[in-house]
């Protein structure tokens, strides 16, 4: 046992305190609280909390915040330390964000989406297209569009409104709209183009995905042997290029 000696004439007015403290082992828990994919649509965010607020009266988040929470927008590694004057925690959020985004293309009637996903579901005026599934649509009728879509992996996102105004009937101003037409419609095997003898026709025929399948000079049939069954575009002209009208093709 070490003592310690005082002289005799010292006088003690206080002494040395009876209790021993020792060194607290530290009790910061350093963890990752989530590590995921995250689905934003549009400007949104994703609010990252600690994982045990109520022991916090102090928060100091990655990138300077000192709020409870953290809105987050962006990919990235995100770590809040928080805790009272006994206690302290580091937890840390990995954040992959998936922002679908869809914004809707347009070539003449026929629209379309920018990225690929894995689904797609056309709306007009706020109501579901039954069946037009596909990742473009022809459309026919004025009206407001929209595209919903997905990526396989449980994030959707519905693109802003699209306003179509001059798609009703599929027709232009030209003069000879109403003289010239395509028929039998649907078609199997030909399709013929009725207009005046003296007028020359050039043609275009498109698939639904807007991928020109055949450009035919001064034409009065068409073949479609070969082509698969289902919708396509075919755009009619006059000799100086200028479009006479637009129709929608049904092959059988």
């Amino acid at each position: 046992m070490n003592v310690l000696s005082f002289p005799g004439a010292s006088i003690m007015s206080s002494s040395l305190p009876t209790e021993v403290v020792g060194a607290l082992s530290p009790d910061t828990i350093e963890s990752v609280v989530l590590d995921t994919a995250v689905c934003i649509q549009g400007d949104d965010g994703f609010v990252l909390q600690p994982v045990n607020p109520s022991l916090t009266t102090v928060y100091d988040w990655s990138g300077g915040s000192t709020g409870s929470t953290l809105s987050v927008s962006a990919t990235g590694t995100y770590w809040v330390k928080y805790g009272n004057d006994c206690h302290s925690r580091v937890d840390t959020f990995k954040i992959n964000v998936i922002n679908l985004n869809p914004i809707i293309t347009v070539d003449g009637f026929l629209l379309g989406v920018v990225n690929t996903y894995a689904t797609y579901q056309w709306l007009k005026d706020g109501a579901l297209i039954p069946g037009a599934t596909d990742a473009t649509l022809l459309v026919s009728e004025n009206g407001n569009y929209q595209v919903a879509v997905t990526n396989g992996a449980g994030c959707a996102d519905t693109s802003a409104v699209y306003e179509v105004t001059n798609a009703n009937g599929i027709s232009t101003v030209h003069p000879l709209s109403s003289r010239v037409s395509a028929y039998p419609n649907p078609a199997t095997g030909k399709l013929y183009v009725k207009a005046p003898a003296s007028v020359r026709i050039d043609a275009r025929l498109l698939g639904i995905d807007g991928k020109v399948l055949l450009v035919l000079k001064d034409v009065r049939e068409l073949s479609l042997h070969g082509l698969a069954q289902g919708l396509y575009l075919l755009e009619l002209s006059d000799g100086h290029g200028q479009v006479i009208k637009r129709e929608k093709i049904v092959k059988r």
